[in-house]
């Protein structure tokens, strides 16, 4: 839990409806990818999954940038923890921009835009922005994964404690925790309801409504009243499983806290003024089996049953084991990585829809009749490499096309050797409460990389406020508004302001653009 981070507090969406039992839609008025992936009888995969939010108030602020390749202590920490877990494929949350470095250190796979790492390679389905990811786990069988970070504040588990009335809490769940899973939902359900495994991890910054019972509010009477936390419920209206409560069902024997912990030479003290909550969640749903659950951390702290010294987090991480059988994905075409230093290959993973499928090359929003380069899909599943020498640093689209028709497409950009992300705006003088276009090039693809507005005199990005901020929707190239619907303080008075391009959901900035606000 960050509630550190203020710009969680309301996060812009496209959010469907909450309409079933006050909370979301019925599974079938979700919106649903085009295509499945489809139920099979692979043989079984036994699969340890662990949910891991790594961030330790950013590691004390000493963490590696994306240009370096310094790895530092903490982040050995980091790794040393999931090598003790043995998982197979981890959710991560608050890595602040690590997860390649990670991944190179691990030899593994990752997906800056899922938040996943994994021993098996990561596949993005086109047009799941970050929400939803395939891991091939055996050859041309996947299982699905989600992970999510819910916003912080307002803290309706502090609220509960603090005497708040449970309407309005359930009013603050539902307007920040429930609305911001919603995109989640949206891709996960169907694949539940069709029996696909799938598993979904994060800290979800509240807790399930089974650990908040009339039974529990007895036996803690600071919890003041029980309560039903939407999220939970959502997730199990959707037919997911909570892996903690699958193997320790009882809440008082085993809460399974997970936050707040003790955690490098910081050592936030835990004393009996202190709640602990179980946030960090393996939700798991379709034809998974759950064999067992350990909870990682400090050692000789509450519920660790896999101590890991030193602790580099304030979280808890999650461990679950898994038998599962794998599916075949929908037909697809992903990129390794959306952004690619030029002269490297673009790489790309593909489930072909047909034998004479074709992997092409296009401009962005180019047609499939005239692709700069294409490829035959050769093989049912497979994978193809497209070089960059030759070419111009930008946007390029790479499609699976099926019968001359476009069968789905992802963006990739090719960035020089030293690209360093950059901003620029055509508003260097704007009115008060007139919006300000910033656009960027070159960001590091991360789901959560965020602008933040400062006044142009502030010096320290994690100690000085932001009036206004924007997720950059994990885009290397792209543009944005900063204006009323923007996060935080609307309208920007009068002075100069300076918008700084910070990275994964941390106070590492790189590049900024100036601009001053006139009085109307």
């Amino acid at each position: 839990m960050r509630s550190g981070i203020r710009k969680r507090v309301i996060v812009g969406l496209a959010a469907g409806s909450l309409a079933t039992a006050g909370l979301l839609a019925p599974i079938g008025a979700v919106r649903t990818p085009a295509r499945a992936a489809t139920p099979t009888t692979a043989p079984a995969v036994h699969l340890k999954v662990l949910t891991f939010n790594s961030g330790g108030d950013e590691w004390g602020g000493n963490y590696h940038k994306p240009d370096s390749p310094a790895v530092t202590a903490p982040i050995n920490d980091v790794l040393r923890a999931i090598r003790t877990s043995g998982a197979d494929i981890v959710g991560l949350q608050e890595p602040f921009g690590e997860l390649r470095l990670m991944a190179a250190q691990l030899g593994w796979y990752a997906s800056p835009r899922c938040y996943v790492l994994s021993r098996f390679p990561i596949i993005e389905p086109p047009n799941a922005n970050g929400f939803l990811c395939y891991v091939e786990v055996s050859p041309g069988k996947v299982v699905a994964f989600a992970d999510t970070h819910l916003p912080s504040a307002p803290a309706g588990l502090r609220a509960i404690t603090r005497g708040v009335p449970r309407a309005q809490v359930m009013r603050m769940e539902r307007r920040t925790r429930l609305r911001y899973i919603q995109p989640w939902l949206d891709r996960t359900a169907p694949l539940v309801a069709a029996g696909v495994p799938t598993f979904f991890t994060g800290d979800f910054n509240s807790t399930s409504w089974r650990d908040w019972t009339k039974a529990v509010v007895r036996a803690n009477p600071r919890f003041a009243y029980p309560f039903r936390w939407p999220v939970s419920l959502a997730m199990e209206h959707l037919g997911f499983r909570d892996t903690y409560r699958q193997v320790h069902p009882d809440p008082i024997r085993f809460p399974g806290t997970t936050w707040i912990s003790p955690y490098l030479d910081l050592k936030p003290a835990i004393n009996p003024s202190h709640l602990l909550y179980r946030i960090d969640f393996i939700w798991n749903g379709g034809a998974v089996q759950t064999n067992g659950v350990q909870i990682l951390g400090a050692p000789g702290t509450p519920d660790v049953t896999m101590p890991v010294s030193p602790w580099p987090s304030d979280h808890r991480a999650v461990l679950g084991s898994f038998t599962v059988h794998p599916v075949s994905p929908p037909p697809l075409v992903s990129v390794t990585d959306a952004r690619v230093t030029q002269g490297a290959d673009i790489q790309v993973t593909y489930h072909r829809s047909a034998p004479n499928d074709m992997i092409e090359l296009l401009p962005p929003g180019g047609d499939v009749a005239a692709p700069l380069s294409s490829q035959a899909a050769s093989s049912p599943d497979g994978s193809v490499a497209f070089p960059t020498g030759s070419l111009p640093p930008g946007d390029y689209d790479v499609a699976l096309v099926s019968g001359g028709t476009d069968a789905g497409r992802v963006r990739v950009s090719v960035v020089t050797p030293a690209a360093k992300p950059t901003l620029t705006t055509p508003h260097a003088v704007v009115k008060q409460g007139h919006r300000i276009r910033i656009a960027w090039t070159n960001a590091y693809g991360n789901r959560n990389d965020w602008l933040g507005v400062y006044r142009t005199n502030a010096s320290n990005p994690k100690v000085d406020y932001y009036l206004a901020w924007r997720y950059i929707q994990a885009k290397v190239n792209g543009a944005t508004w900063i204006g009323p619907k923007s996060h935080t303080s609307w309208p920007l008075g009068p002075g100069n302001w300076t918008v700084r391009y910070c990275i994964d959901d941390g106070y590492a900035c790189q590049g900024s653009v100036s601009f001053r606000v006139t009085r109307p």
